[in-house]
């Protein structure tokens, strides 16, 4: 068995062929590392290579779980393991936003890699200890501020942003912190890029609609 033989301390699933990683698989990954990443990728829930369950059960609550498609949290012990999403919902936005604010002539490697480091920088510590490797999805819109902000600068930087306002911005949040900053931090606290780019965002207000019954209102 090639788990058992190379000792990797990552399984990674992108086959889309259901259920394929054995408890056998998974038990090797486990004797291997005291902490396993089970990281079964394929979507929807029914080709994922293993279930959350599964990998709680096989690893003996050891693993650290995320997958492509959502899974209930699983239990092992009496302990609650958290059953992560890998979900484009994190990147992909503020990474649009990022290279659209700042008109980048191309997406590059380099700002792609900016947008990953940012989001795993969102993480907090307490999380990472629980088995958490992607922040809540209540902060999803100061994830992205975060990660576009971190896009233009490494856009700026590799001489592939155009647009002039944002470059004055990144700038200016150059001068005034530095490059090893939290553009986010809180609403009334952003650095000068943060702010720049959230009130690029579009937020969605929607009037409340109400059904009346015909002839309520006659």
């Amino acid at each position: 068995m090639v788990v058992t033989e190379v000792r990797p301390e990552v399984l990674l699933g992108l086959s889309g062929a259901g259920r394929i990683w054995s408890p056998k698989t998974i038990q090797a990954l486990a004797e291997g590392t005291e902490r396993p990443l089970i990281f079964p990728m394929s979507n929807p829930s029914h080709k994922s290579e293993c279930s959350a369950e599964d990998a709680a059960k096989y690893a003996q609550g050891r693993g650290i779980f995320a997958s492509g498609s959502p899974f209930e949290d699983a239990s092992y012990g009496g302990k609650v393991l958290p059953s992560n999403q890998s979900n484009n919902l994190y990147i992909f936005p503020g990474l649009a936003l990022g290279a659209k604010l700042c008109e980048a002539k191309l997406v590059t490697d380099g700002m792609i890699m900016a947008a990953s480091e940012a989001l795993a920088a969102s993480n907090r510590p307490e999380d990472l200890a629980e088995g958490r490797v992607y922040p809540g999805l209540s902060d999803v819109r100061g994830i992205s501020v975060s990660v576009a902000c971190s896009v233009m600068k490494q856009a700026h930087a590799e001489g592939v942003a155009t647009e002039e306002k944002a470059i004055a911005a990144i700038e200016r949040d150059r001068r005034a912190f530095g490059d090893d900053h939290d553009d986010r931090r809180d609403e009334d606290n952003l650095s000068p890029l943060g702010r720049y780019v959230t009130n690029k965002m579009y937020f969605p207000v929607y009037t409340p609609l109400a059904y009346v019954p015909r002839g309520v209102l006659e």
